[in-house]
């Protein structure tokens, strides 16, 4: 089963996600346990070929909207029956990697990703040894982490509306319509941004 972080809203009260893995199906079940929808992975190139990975899966909701993370990617999905015959719909999917990564010197991965190269598994084993990469989710915009960048892009399409770099992998992510803000994996150093554009509007020391 897949853990909904957050308030899960009226539409998710009730509902379970899984993820079957030999399928490559998103299932959503009711409280009886009864199947109510499901979504596959593998329509329109989207199958994912990873090794699932539960301590880094996870979903949010946002009213109708699901958010989903499923290893290196997040997947945004409309459950309101808007597809074809009134199935779920993947609207737009974000990979938490970039052509940009450098290698870093780390011996082991805690699980093999196929379909990257071998610099990138590397890298991405090594920073994202912690499962918050998704962060706030509202009405406005999506927050998430990818790498040493927090982004922000629009739920409905998933085009960017802004990136702040040079935050320690790790750092934990909460807001609001108005603020974003992250708090570093030491628990020392805290920025305040604008929702809006990113705008980083205050930063110093806390002790949480």
């Amino acid at each position: 089963m897949i853990e909904i972080r957050g308030d899960p809203g009226p539409f998710f009260a009730d509902s379970s996600i899984h993820y079957d893995e030999s399928r490559h199906l998103l299932l959503g079940s009711d409280g009886w346990g009864r199947q109510q929808w499901q979504l596959s992975l593998a329509a329109e190139g989207q199958r994912q070929n990873f090794a699932f990975n539960r301590v880094w899966t996870h979903a949010r909701a946002q009213n109708h909207l699901l958010l989903v993370v499923l290893g290196w990617k997040i997947m945004a999905i409309d459950t309101l029956g808007s597809g074809r015959n009134g199935a779920p719909r993947l609207l737009w999917t974000q990979d938490l990697i970039s052509q940009g990564v450098a290698p870093v010197g780390s011996r082991a991965l805690a699980w093999a990703m196929p379909n990257l190269p071998w610099q990138w598994q590397q890298q991405f084993a090594h920073s994202y040894d912690r499962s918050n990469l998704l962060g706030p989710v509202t009405n406005e915009y999506v927050c998430f982490q990818r790498f040493r960048n927090v982004v922000a892009v629009d739920p409905r399409n998933g085009e960017t509306l802004w990136v702040r770099q040079d935050v320690p992998p790790g750092s934990d992510l909460f807001g609001d319509d108005q603020y974003v803000f992250i708090l570093s994996p030491d628990r020392e150093d805290a920025m305040l941004l604008r929702a809006t554009d990113g705008e980083l509007l205050g930063r110093g020391k806390c002790r949480v």
